[in-house]
């Protein structure tokens, strides 16, 4: 009974988001990550009878759609998926609808007709496409003495036959890497996430990226377990600001690798890297936190293997100028400020409480550091719970600080903990900017007068009391 009802509701979203689109007022479409939506062809029928009368009937009436973003997950039966991707997006995908974000998961089965997914990522209003999992499929006829596109597998001849291909011509399997040269040019985010992409895959992608994608600013290449190298090329990319390679298997060569391009600043515009999930890399996060330490404004290298040794480096080097080098350094180079903002090393045990007291007290640039185990607590202990909260009282910068902490432990330092924290997301650094003038102390006690702990404005007032005594303040009283 309690199934049937869950497959009814799940059915009922279907006719909510028939129902939004006979309004023109659907902002997002989601298909396919539910049980039960479509139950027969004749749903799939009444969804494109939908869009092609009473959705285009109110696109012209008012010139406009709210429809902005379309994602496809892979619970969609098969007699669904056809359907969907060859008229039911194209139907969505006309003027004047903008959709701006694309997502396709799909868990590799069935692969895409080649021809289906270049009619869908050249849009031309896309900024985002996110595709998980996503094989081509393509004909290539027999007499053909070149190959276009590499072929990985042939699709069995039961699918051919079921498909009506004409003998003369071969439904061929490929990697998705080789549809990117129709993408969108206005793309700014692509994801290519368990999508098969190896080393030889790179190059190319890369040369796709410089060629078309001018405006894209954040790549993710998570889940793709084979990249094995050639990792220059995405480093080397112009505009990129965010590659995630986040659970790719790569080992500690991949990391001196990766350390060794950043370090010799053959990195343009990159800010944030995302290496979370490659517990391999164990004993060259060290490197990698060094080399990008006055370079990248984010780092996540959260579940990488980190050791109590490997937490002691990256503490020490996120607390002055990075001591580590796999190639000598300039004097100016040694002395350079470190740059990240945001540092994340989540699933560790803090071993080294002594050394983030010391990256706490040293270190001016960090905002947001993510030290805590989201599955399991793995608490610091009550001292050094207690050097912690000394050395934040002395950091003027550090607005979120997240450890595994047992309340019942310490709630007097807790309770303190947090007051430092909240002191600093009021903008408690703008007391060291003597030259700022007094419009900075008036913004951050605006901020401040909107926290619940009085304590906050209490010692704001009395540690920036300094700032009242300018005499531009008081002529504006």
């Amino acid at each position: 009974m309690g199934r049937t009802k869950d497959l009814i509701g799940q059915h009922e979203n279907l006719k909510a988001i028939k129902k939004k689109l006979e309004q023109n007022s659907l902002v997002e479409l989601r298909l396919g990550f539910e049980e039960g939506e479509f139950r027969s062809k004749r749903d799939v029928q009444s969804l494109v009878q939908v869009i092609e009368q009473k959705f285009h009937h109110q696109l012209s009436l008012h010139k406009y759609s709210c429809l902005r973003s379309i994602s496809i997950g892979w619970r969609l039966p098969n007699f669904a998926l056809g359907p969907v991707l060859q008229s039911v997006i194209p139907s969505l995908l006309k003027g004047p609808v903008r959709v701006t974000h694309l997502q396709l998961i799909l868990n590799d089965n069935p692969p895409i007709p080649e021809a289906c997914l270049r009619r869908i990522i050249s849009w031309h209003s896309l900024e985002s496409i996110d595709l998980r999992s996503i094989t081509l499929q393509f004909i290539e006829a027999k007499s053909s003495k070149a190959e276009p596109i590499p072929v990985t597998k042939q699709v069995n001849a039961r699918r051919r036959r079921k498909m009506g291909s004409d003998e003369s011509k071969t439904w061929v399997r490929a990697n998705v890497i080789y549809i990117l040269s129709y993408i969108s040019t206005n793309i700014k985010s692509l994801k290519l996430m368990g999508c098969g992409i190896k080393k030889n895959h790179i190059p190319k992608l890369c040369e796709f990226i410089r060629k078309r994608m001018h405006g894209l600013e954040s790549l993710s290449l998570r889940r793709n377990f084979t990249l094995d190298g050639n990792y220059h090329h995405l480093f080397e990319l112009r505009g990129i600001k965010s590659l995630d390679l986040s659970l790719c298997d790569l080992d500690e060569n991949d990391g001196f690798y990766i350390a060794h391009t950043i370090e010799k600043a053959e990195v343009k515009d990159l800010e944030q890297l995302n290496l979370a999930g490659n517990y391999r890399l164990s004993s060259s996060i060290p490197h990698i936190v060094s080399a990008g330490a006055t370079m990248l404004s984010h780092i996540d290298c959260s579940f990488c293997g980190t050791t109590a040794k490997t937490q002691r480096e990256v503490f020490d080097i996120l607390g002055k100028a990075p001591p580590l080098s796999l190639s000598p350094l300039s004097t100016q180079q040694q002395h350079e400020k470190c740059t990240i903002q945001s540092f994340r090393m989540q699933g560790i045990m803090l071993n080294d409480a002594v050394g983030l007291v010391k990256c706490i007290r040293n270190n001016s640039s960090i905002r947001s550091l993510i030290l805590d185990h989201p599955h399991e607590i793995r608490p610091v202990s009550v001292e050094g719970m207690q050097q912690i909260v000394s050395a934040l009282e002395w950091n003027y910068s550090l607005e979120v600080l997240k450890l595994d902490l047992i309340p019942s432990q310490c709630p007097d330092c807790l309770e303190t903990f947090e007051f430092w924290l909240n002191l600093n997301r009021c903008g408690r650094r703008a007391l060291l900017q003597t030259n700022e003038g007094t419009n900075s102390w008036t913004n951050i006690l605006t901020q401040a007068a909107k926290s619940n702990d009085h304590n906050v404005l209490f010692w704001l007032l009395k540690h920036g009391s300094v700032m009242l005594n300018k005499s531009n303040f008081v002529e504006k009283l």
